[in-house]
């Protein structure tokens, strides 16, 4: 993975850091080469190589919400700073043997542990690109919506973890090479089996093992943006609000609308004479992707489900050029799922600390 970006030993940049202090698996920082490449066998040294990997795939996500926002990119507490001064987040690759991964605002810090499944393999969460992206996805939405980072309940409460699922797939999407490889394996249709949609895929299979031990589950350091409640969660779903049964299936919900958008959208727009579909994949997912941002932009403090929606519905005007996409049929796709995923509905469901893992 070739990142525009100058990284140092650790790796580190200006926003983000791997922390070692209390990695309970390496201890040694990585140095980049003398061409400044940071290249580590994974098989020869695992844990170390799980340091670049996390770091690349943070570093991705910050990268693609800095493009489509076109703005130097600072955290939650860096809002307000004089002189671009930016205290970078740290990531513990090797938190501890627990079955979690966690954003901590107040520590400033992503934590990703280690566990054995019950055939005794040992699962590190760090290794799993969606379980990362989804963990720095918190980090992003507390930096849009800091106001949110409290409300563990209700709409607002899943929509934190729904922007959180979301970020997993436009993670993916924001690469063309992964774009092709998608439409290969699904013949351009969205809708079939495909690891896009699925998120926490290697948790969930250990999930399906069996529960483990209650004391292996949870972070007990403090309130954080973490679930321990879940395995694999699923965006091609046909969760409505009206029916959520808890604040996981409630961010499924809004997960599911946009994957909805997504995959009718991207059909409408197939055009192989034109341009390759894996282009349009990557195109169309990127246009979604910012008609949200600009919507959560224009939305009060703490929105709901509808209150997005709509502000998406206006905000695709600005995001799609005229000549570029069929506007009118992205709104109407945005109004059509709106009703079907009942997204107006009362949904007060328990309160709960969310995340992902």
């Amino acid at each position: 993975m070739c990142l525009p970006n100058n990284v140092e030993a650790g790796p580190s940049d200006r926003v983000l850091r791997v922390a070692l202090a209390h990695d309970q698996k390496v201890q040694t920082p990585v140095l980049p080469d003398q061409e400044g490449n940071m290249v580590v066998d994974p098989k020869a040294d695992p844990y170390s190589f799980d340091l670049v990997q996390a770091y690349s795939v943070v570093r991705c996500v910050v990268n693609m919400y800095e493009r489509d926002l076109q703005i130097d990119w600072s955290w939650q507490w860096d809002k307000g700073t004089e002189g671009g001064v930016r205290t970078p987040i740290s990531i513990n690759c090797h938190a501890g043997e627990r079955m979690n991964a966690s954003y901590i605002r107040s520590k400033k810090l992503l934590k990703f542990y280690f566990f054995k499944n019950n055939s005794g393999q040992e699962i590190n969460l760090c290794r799993s690109m969606d379980i990362v992206a989804h963990e720095t996805g918190h980090a992003v939405m507390d930096a849009l919506k800091p106001e949110m980072y409290s409300v563990k309940d209700g709409q607002a409460g899943a929509l934190h973890e729904a922007f959180a699922d979301l970020t997993a797939i436009f993670a993916t999407l924001s690469h063309l090479d992964l774009c092709d490889n998608i439409v290969a394996n699904t013949k351009g249709d969205l809708r079939s089996s495909t690891y896009l949609s699925g998120i926490g895929e290697e948790f969930g299979d250990a999930l399906s093992e069996g529960p483990m031990p209650a004391e292996e589950i949870g972070d007990g350091d403090e309130p954080t943006h973490s679930s321990t409640q879940r395995g694999v969660r699923n965006a091609n779903n046909s969760l409505k609000a009206s029916e959520a049964g808890d604040l996981y299936d409630l961010a499924g919900v809004f997960t599911g609308y946009i994957y909805d958008i997504l995959c009718d959208v991207f059909e409408h727009e197939r055009n192989p004479k034109m341009r390759d579909d894996a282009e349009t994949l990557f195109r169309v997912a990127r246009i979604l992707r910012r008609t949200l941002l600009l919507a959560l932009f224009n939305t009060t403090a703490k929105p709901d489900f509808l209150e997005v929606s709509k502000a998406m519905e206006h905000a695709v005007n600005v995001v799609v050029s005229d000549d570029e996409f069929d506007v009118e049929y992205w709104k109407e796709r945005i109004a059509k799922y709106r009703v079907e995923r009942e997204l107006g509905a009362s949904t007060e469901k328990e309160s709960v600390d969310f995340g992902l893992y």
